[in-house]
Parts: structure tokens; C-alpha cells; sequence
């Protein structure tokens, strides 16, 4: 302060204050103490004492205006420090800040009143954003949210295997259109269950009477094996007694012919016999080529009715693999089978069966009607046949297809309709 003006800091803070809109006007030093101020009782004393929590920061490092608002008594307070000018240094030396100004003033009506309408404005859009979340949860909750939960209940059950859920959702839009496809969805699915356990139904009763009739035919071939035993015995004696009677040298070529048929009888049988039976699986080294003359053996005479010939291509000598003879001949019949009843009359099917890279490779080939390709993916399904009426059980390339996985083996089906259908198996061959 400049010299001579000193006395008057004191007049200067009164006229100031007199302004209704000021409540308080101090100077203090960088301690805090007041040596100034607009009520003469808190000269002297420290700013804490007069006014506590009124400064809440270090003094000394106060560099610019301090503005602080305190709601609860509507007053700003704004506190700067005077800084020493080149004209003050005569009285306050070097320092640089020679004192610190603290003014209060009272917000004024319009001030409290825009204050107040600011803190009920902010209420106010709470409690308008507050709404506006609750009538958003709740139209998501009623119009998304429990639809949603609705499907995925329904979704469990459909999963559980309970066909006759429906959904029961009255809406408009594209949930609503969900539902209905998904209505319709579940209604297909039981339609297609009820078909395929009728179908199963139908494929069980098939097998059940083809089972009475393997027993019946079983009976049957052991009956007549032993009387083709007796009528063979019969006929070989008949012949030795042709060999020295002259009177039955005549009768000798006929007597052969008997024999000859009555051989091939208890072959058959013997086929039918070995077939019926329930043989234990037993792996062990065995002859490819040795397996499938077997069943061919077995077949001949369908295939002879049918004026089928069998081509065979055995072309390494060392076919030996390791598995079950019993499995793998049945592998062999069904196959040959299938391509017997794939050709009407006269027809061609070739076994070839030679080393591949260390396998075997077994390829069953016909010229029969062949499969579509839309019907090729399904041909290793239980139950399923191509076969009209009757005539097969839909189980046989199946079985097929798990005794070859059980020989750790790989199976696949090419065909072309009117050209004919080839099966290639490959299994693991057994070193020489």
C-alpha cells in the first residue's frame, strides 16, 4: 500500500462493506491471521477461529482467485492474493505476495432463486429419468422379455422330447410371427415322430415274423438234413452194390445224379444251419477270399434262379486280415444280396478283393437300378430300405456298416442310377 494511504485500508474495507450485497470483507497475512476486516471483533485473530472450514487449502501456494460457493448460507467467497508491485516495495520489501483478500458476498435473490430452480430442475430430471427407465423396463419385460423366456421354456421341453408344447403368444409383430413358425415347427416334428414310430413299428413287426420264420426255417433245414442223411446213406450203398451187381451197373449214372443232389441239399441246409445260429464273436486271423466264397456258396442257388453270375477278382494271394469270420460272411451276404435284389434278371456282380496300401480293399459291384443321390446318405440308417413292400427290413446295410466300424474298418457307397451301385470296404490287413 502505497505510504500515506495506510490508515485509510480500514475506512476503505467499511464503505466497501456497507454494500448490502457484501457480508464480509477481510485482509489477512500468509498465516492466516486477519489484519483487516469489515467486523473490527476478528482483527487479530486466525481466519480458522472466526470462520472454521471457511479456507480448506494452504495460503502460501495460493497464486490466482479462489472462488468457493457455500449452499448452506448463500455465499461466495472469493479470495486472491495482492501481489507486490514495484510501487509497494518501498514498505513490503521483496516479498511477492503482501497479503490475501477474502471477500463474501450474498447470492442475490434472482441468484438464490436460479439456484433453487436449478436444484429442482435436476430433481426433477431424475426422477423423469427414473420413469422413463421403469416404462422402458417394463415395455422390454412385457414385450421382449418374457416372450424370450417363453421360447426358451419351450425350447427345453420341445428338447425333452414333450411334442405337444405350443405357444401361446397374442402379438402382432415379428415375435408373434416367431411364435407361430415356431407352433408350426413343433407340430411338423410330431407329425414326423408319429410316421417314424408307426414306420419302426411296422420294420419291428417285419423283423419279428422274419425272426419266427429263421427259427421255423432252422427247424426246418435240420429236419431235412437228416433225412437227405439217410436217403445219401441209402444211395451209397445202392452204389456199392451196383459196383459187383450187373444187374444195377445200369442204374449207376442215375444213382450219381441222386447223390450229387442230395449233396448239394445238405450243403444248403448245412448254409441255412451255420446261419441260424448265435455265434460268439471271436477275432482271429482269417482268409477274405476264403469268407466270401462262403457266401456265395450260400446264395447260389438265389443267384442261379435269378441267372446272376458272380465274378470274383482275387489277384493277391494274401488276403488275411484279423476279425470275425461270422460277422464278415454276413458282411458278405447282405452285400451280395442287396445286389441280387437290385437286379431284376440276368444281371453281374463282381467281388474284388486285393492290397491297397497295406489294406484290403473289397469292392462289391452290380449293375442294378442303382440309388438316387438324394437317397445315398441314407442308405446306412436302421430301418431304412429302397426295397417295395415286404421285401427288406432297412437293417441290413446298418448291420453292415457296425460290424465293419467294429473291425475298425471304413465303408462308402458309389452309385448311378440305371448304371449300377459299388460298395468299397477297407480293413487293416495282417502282415505275411
Amino acid at each position: 500500500m502505497k505510504l500515506g494511504y495506510k490508515k485509510d485500508i480500514q475506512t476503505m474495507i467499511s464503505e466497501v462493506s456497507s454494500n448490502e450485497a457484501i457480508d464480509h470483507v477481510r485482509i489477512m497475512n500468509d498465516e492466516g491471521f486477519i489484519t483487516y476486516s469489515s467486523q473490527l471483533n476478528e482483527i487479530g485473530k486466525h481466519i480458522n477461529l472466526v470462520s472454521p472450514h471457511h479456507i480448506h487449502f494452504n495460503l502460501q501456494k495460493l497464486n490466482h482467485r479462489h472462488i468457493d460457493l457455500f449452499s448452506e448460507s448463500n455465499i461466495y467467497s472469493a479470495i486472491e492474493p495482492i501481489f507486490n508491485k514495484p510501487e509497494c516495495r518501498t514498505c513490503h520489501d521483496d516479498e511477492k505476495v503482501i497479503a490475501y483478500l477474502d471477500v463474501d458476498t450474498d447470492l442475490t435473490k434472482a441468484e438464490v432463486k436460479f439456484q433453487t430452480g436449478s436444484l429442482h430442475i435436476l430433481f426433477l430430471a431424475a426422477v423423469i429419468i427414473l420413469i422413463m427407465l421403469g416404462g422402458l423396463y417394463l415395455i422390454f419385460n412385457q414385450l421382449i422379455n418374457k416372450p424370450l423366456n417363453k421360447f426358451l421354456f419351450a425350447f427345453t421341453d420341445v428338447g425333452q422330447g414333450k411334442l405337444d408344447t405350443q405357444l401361446n403368444i397374442k402379438n402382432e409383430g415379428e415375435i408373434g410371427t416367431l411364435a407361430k413358425n415356431f407352433n408350426l415347427m413343433v407340430k411338423q416334428l410330431r407329425q414326423s415322430k408319429d410316421e417314424i414310430d408307426e414306420l419302426h413299428f411296422k420294420q419291428l413287426m417285419h423283423a419279428d415274423r422274419l425272426t419266427t420264420i429263421g427259427e421255423m426255417t432252422s427247424q426246418l433245414a435240420h429236419e431235412i438234413n437228416n433225412h437227405t442223411g439217410i436217403i445219401l446213406s441209402r444211395a451209397d450203398y445202392i452204389q456199392l452194390e451196383a459196383a459187383v451187381d450187373p444187374n444195377l451197373s445200369k442204374i449207376k449214372d442215375d444213382l450219381d445224379v441222386i447223390s450229387n443232389q442230395i449233396e448239394k441239399v445238405s450243403t444248403v441246409t448245412r448254409h441255412i444251419l451255420r446261419h441260424s445260429k448265435l455265434n460268439s464273436v471271436e477275432f482271429k486271423n482269417i482268409d477274405l477270399k476264403k469268407i466270401s466264397k462262403n457266401a456265395i456258396n450260400t446264395l447260389q442257388p438265389v443267384l442261379k434262379k435269378k441267372d446272376i453270375n458272380i465274378i470274383t477278382d482275387y489277384t493277391d494271394d494274401s488276403t488275411i486280415i484279423f476279425g470275425d469270420a461270422y460277422q464278415l460272411e454276413q458282411v458278405f451276404v447282405n452285400l451280395i444280396n442287396n445286389a441280387s435284389d437290385s437286379i431284376i434278371k440276368k444281371g453281374e456282380v463282381k467281388i474284388s478283393i486285393n492290397k491297397d496300401n497295406g489294406k484290403i480293399k473289397i469292392i462289391v459291384t452290380d449293375n442294378g437300378g442303382g440309388i438316387t443321390p438324394e437317397l445315398l446318405d441314407q442308405i446306412f440308417h436302421p430301418f431304412f430300405t429302397t426295397k417295395e413292400g415286404d421285401k427288406g427290413t432297412g437293417l441290413g446295410l446298418y448291420i453292415i456298416k457296425n460290424i465293419i466300424e467294429h473291425h475298425k474298418g471304413s465303408i462308402k457307397c458309389e452309385s448311378l442310377v440305371g448304371r449300377g451301385t459299388k460298395f468299397i470296404i477297407l480293413l487293416k490287413g495282417v502282415d505275411d
